[in-house]
């Protein structure tokens, strides 16, 4: 063997590392490691406006996660902050602020003998914040209101409490329904009465206007076998007589908002504007002010968000990404950040140029329709629901994430398993039959650690309601699958919930989330409804011996 050939093996043993290293920190750049960081600045206490110019000045930008009453400080006042002030952050990082605002009088009903989904709501629509408290009861039927720590003039800032029956504890047997009388007409107290000396309890499920029967009489009845109560919807009297106060819904979502004002009878305009301070999808103003007093029936118009306006920064445009809940209702629309464009001439060493056709961003427009559809609007305790998403899209698609959220405490997630986390998950369509794919069932604060509006969802109480269904698609490069297209709207997922709770509305319980924000840190390819960061398919897609390059694409996605 001759020099040279004893030489060559140190050479590749330097080189190689060399590569890898290289690579590695190339798959860091592409990721956002190396990102220009800056020191967060202590905004609690300020005015919102002027929490957002000191950010902006250090390259950080404000969005509101939470409006909380504070009588005591003036309206907007910043009253906490995630990141914290001295915290390290890259530019362009989205600090999430808590905000006051000023409480108003308003009206607690009487809510004895509602059920408990009914008189939540309207505790929540009369501006007020429900705690529920469940006790064992002999005579008040399950899920049925005993008692409430507030009736008549409230502050929207009070939290009424609400004992609702757990039922008996004894094993009494179920009420005869056959010798319910009729009580239409009659006052609510004396229809329980009636019921109740039958030895059948009673339980308010409706409230609805009426020309003809008296405020606080029973329009209609009928009896629930499974539960072994009458239920009844009660008259609110004649609407022209009424008045009814108007709900504060800024900065909630536009689907929690406009069910909150058509559950006070108002009816809602929706419009839309970019803004740099309220999240996306989140009502950012209302055309009446909050605690007015309105016929019922009168327009309620809510200005809605539809994210960051584009800001021009040299050749390339960045649109800001959204960082509010969108539910399943959502019209509104969001972009993904688009990856800079290079400006230089020298050519990539990450992928070689192919003979393989693929569309040029330039070229075409990219647009992902996602559609989430539950098979029931309302239910039962002990339904089961099937949840089905629905995707079309132009893009040809290397990587799919999906983040799905639903409300733990009406529902519960069906076929779940430790040792395989994506087995509540039923994959189809012809994703399934190209692409990896993967699933987790565990909590928001488990799947949420990385996304970019963190200061929600690390709240304790939202971590404990909300969970989530994860899934995602991956082209498998090692069989040499070429990735798809979807032209048509095709079920790409679905999954089974349990309901564990009576819900009259599955609007806004079971949504899409952008909270997993894709950002200029990720890796090309992916299509992502959130924030990808280090979760990322190879820069380079070996398809037999060839390596197809990957494009870089700004993908509008729509949430419906």
């Amino acid at each position: 063997m001759d020099e040279k050939t004893k030489k060559f093996p140190k050479a590749i043993k330097i080189i190689v590392p060399i590569a890898v290293v290289a690579a590695v920190l190339a798959v860091l750049f592409f990721c956002g490691v190396f990102s220009a960081k800056t020191e967060v600045p202590g905004i609690v206490k300020m005015n919102l406006d002027k929490a957002q110019q000191m950010l902006e000045e250090k390259g950080l930008t404000v969005f509101v996660v939470e409006v909380i009453a504070a009588d005591d400080v003036d309206e907007n006042t910043v009253m906490s902050q995630s990141p914290a002030a001295g915290e390290k952050a890259a530019k362009g990082t989205s600090v999430g602020v808590v905000i006051s605002k000023k409480s108003y009088q308003t009206q607690i009903p009487d809510l004895t003998d509602f059920s408990k989904e009914l008189a939540v709501e309207k505790i929540e629509a009369a501006g007020a914040t429900a705690e529920v408290v469940e006790e064992y009861s002999d005579t008040v039927p399950a899920g049925t209101v005993i008692s409430q720590s507030v009736t008549g003039n409230a502050k929207s800032s009070d939290k009424v409490k609400i004992i609702v029956s757990k039922g008996s504890q004894s094993d009494s047997q179920k009420a005869d329904l056959s010798k319910a009388p009729d009580v239409v007409s009659q006052d609510k107290n004396e229809a329980k009465k009636a019921l109740n000396e039958q030895g059948i309890g009673m339980k308010v499920v409706s409230e609805e206007y009426s020309d003809t029967v008296e405020k606080g009489e029973i329009i209609s009845q009928k009896t629930n076998g499974d539960e072994g109560v009458v239920e009844v919807v009660v008259s609110k009297g004649s609407e022209k007589d009424d008045r009814v106060i108007v709900p504060d819904v800024i900065y909630r979502t536009q689907s929690d908002a406009k069910r909150l004002l058509r559950a006070n009878d108002l009816k809602v305009t929706v419009e839309q504007q970019p803004s740099n301070t309220v999240s996306k999808g989140a009502v950012i103003s209302q055309s009446v002010k909050a605690g007015t007093k309105v016929t019922p029936g009168s327009n309620v118009t809510i200005v809605v968000s539809s994210g960051k306006a584009e800001e021009k920064t040299g050749k390339t445009t960045t649109t800001a990404a959204a960082v509010a809940s969108t539910t399943k209702k959502s019209d509104t629309t969001f972009s993904t950040a688009k990856q800079p464009e290079e400006t230089t001439d020298k050519k990539t060493t990450t992928a070689r140029e192919t003979t393989t056709s693929y569309d040029k961003v330039a070229e075409k427009q990219y647009v992902a329709d996602f559609r989430i559809t539950p098979d029931k609007t309302s239910a039962k305790a002990g339904d089961e629901i099937k949840v089905s998403v629905a995707l079309k899209t132009n893009y040809r698609i290397f990587t799919v994430m999906l983040p799905i959220i639903y409300d733990g405490d009406v529902f519960e997630m069906m076929n779940t398993s430790d040792s395989d986390t994506k087995s509540f998950l039923t994959f189809e369509g012809s994703l399934a039959k190209t692409y990896k794919t993967n699933g987790n069932w565990k909590s928001v604060a488990a799947m949420y650690s990385r996304n970019n509006n963190e200061g929600y969802w690390t709240q304790s109480d939202v971590m404990k309601r909300w969970k989530i269904a994860y899934a995602s698609w991956a082209v498998d490069a090692s069989e040499s699958k070429t990735p798809v297209i979807l032209s048509d709207q095709e079920v790409i997922v679905s999954f089974t919930l349990k309901v564990k709770s009576d819900v009259s509305s599955t609007e806004g319980r079971i949504f899409i989330s952008p909270d997993f924000q894709k950002t200029s840190d990720c890796v090309k390819g992916i299509l992502a409804v959130g924030r990808c960061k280090n979760e990322t398919v190879d820069l380079n897609f070996v398809d037999k011996d060839q390596t197809i390059k990957v494009d870089r694409a700004d993908v509008k996605i729509r949430i419906q």
